[in-house]
């Protein structure tokens, strides 16, 4: 439970002053979005699916248990609005969905004016982790940007995804064994 999260949405729920509802959307815009990419690997599939996840949230709103996290509220609403989409749109298996496109995991990481070989090592390395990111099932990525990416614990990934928390871990734990073969590999 996020008290600033509770804060925004009783005040927006009280007043209906939109200003609250930008703020607790631009909060989540970005992590959601990304989240979703992961699924669908396409910028305006993406784009369209996060903005019908934060208009289930705006309508779903009022529904919404504060005792509960929103953070893993709306990554739920995504994950649904996603699964949905890509029963309706593309006919196959979900749990074996993969793509080769580039995935931006840990391209965020801060420039602090390193010589130029430790960048071009940095960028082959982050090229490295994308592509064996890449080479996992959609399962084990997902844990993975979640848990590290996104920074959800265990337990906000468990409820997002339905899963049990040793599910969870058990994913995460082999997503990152196989990251750790794949890296290590010459």
């Amino acid at each position: 439970m996020d008290k600033q999260d509770n804060f925004l949405i009783n005040n927006y729920l009280e007043s209906e002053d939109e200003k609250y509802l930008e703020i607790l959307i631009n909060k989540y815009l970005k992590s959601v979005y990304n989240f979703i990419y992961q699924y669908l690997k396409n910028e305006k599939d993406s784009e369209d699916i996060a903005q019908e996840t934060f208009l289930k949230a705006w309508k779903n709103l009022k529904k919404f248990d504060q005792n509960k996290n929103f953070k893993t509220w709306i990554f739920a609403i995504a994950k649904n609005t996603c699964l949905d989409f890509l029963k309706k749109k593309k006919p196959i298996l979900l749990e074996n969905y993969k793509n080769e496109d580039e995935n931006n995991f840990l391209e965020n990481i801060p420039d602090e004016k390193e010589s130029i070989d430790i960048k071009i090592n940095n960028k082959i390395l982050i090229e490295k982790i994308n592509t064996s990111l890449n080479s996992l099932p959609l399962k084990y990525k997902l844990v993975i940007t979640m848990h590290y990416t996104e920074d959800l614990s265990i337990e906000e990934i468990s409820e997002i995804l339905k899963e049990s928390p040793n599910t969870i871990k058990s994913r995460l734990r082999r997503g990152i064994l196989y990251l750790k073969k794949e890296l290590n590999a010459p």
